[in-house]
């Protein structure tokens, strides 16, 4: 994920090994935005230990599966993030994400996954193949 904050990546569950801030870099798109057919198709074919680390590291927004392809998508689950939707733009565009206040280097980035809508067919995915869904990691977290 870029500092330059594109290509948002709330995925960020409870993973151990989350992103830090770093330095400014050159941003390339890095998002894949699935429908339903799309995100099986993906998935046909990987191992199940695969299957469950790449839905647990994908997003929903305006009723796509969003698979983030950089490191961006270790970001880890906070009810007060220090990234998230640009003030001045309400909902979002589901790929971008700022800093909501100074992030030190090295300091874990975090999102807020109890802002994404829950989408029925990915959640029913997720429990398919015993994956953890943002949107459950985020509902289930307990308020700061």
């Amino acid at each position: 994920m870029c500092a330059c904050a594109h290509n948002r990546a709330p995925i960020p569950h409870h993973r151990p090994h989350a992103h830090a801030a770093r330095a400014p870099s050159d941003c390339a798109e890095s998002v894949v935005e699935h429908d339903e057919v799309s995100l099986r198709a993906r998935l046909s074919g990987l191992p199940a230990a695969e299957a469950v680390e790449l839905l647990e590291h994908i997003y929903t927004w305006d009723g796509k599966a969003i698979e983030i392809l950089d490191d961006g998508s270790v970001w880890n689950h906070s009810a007060s993030p220090n990234t998230g939707n640009h003030p001045d733009e309400g909902k979002g565009d589901g790929v971008s994400s700022y800093a909501l206040r100074d992030i030190e280097v090295g300091e874990e980035l975090t999102d807020d996954y109890a802002v994404h809508a829950r989408l029925p067919w990915f959640e029913n995915l997720c429990r398919d193949v015993g994956a953890t869904s943002c949107i459950s990691v985020g509902a289930a977290a307990p308020e700061p």
